[in-house]
């Protein structure tokens, strides 16, 4: 299991003081934590690294997942035509 890391105190104020300025610009409480959700997403998936994904982001890991070819199972020999006689049989 890895081990979590804490937000430092710093970054929770600056997390705060960007909230509280948005809302004294006039931005509804909804729209400011939209856009914090909106960058923890994005740190989440495309900066932040995770060691389940071999050190790389969600986002990499999804792009090296998709320029991988699928492998195709073979399809099964094609049957021989049915015969007049096996109709009856």
């Amino acid at each position: 299991m890895t081990k979590r890391r804490r937000r430092k105190p710093e970054q929770i104020v600056k997390l705060l003081q960007e909230g509280q300025a948005m809302l004294a610009a006039g931005k509804s409480l909804a729209e400011v934590l939209q856009k914090l959700i909106q960058d923890w997403r994005m740190t989440y998936n495309h900066r932040r690294p995770h060691s389940s994904l071999g050190g790389l982001t969600p986002a990499e890991f999804s792009t090296q997942c998709a320029s991988v070819p699928e492998k195709v199972p073979p399809t099964a020999p094609p049957s021989p035509p049915l015969q007049h006689t096996d109709l009856l049989t």
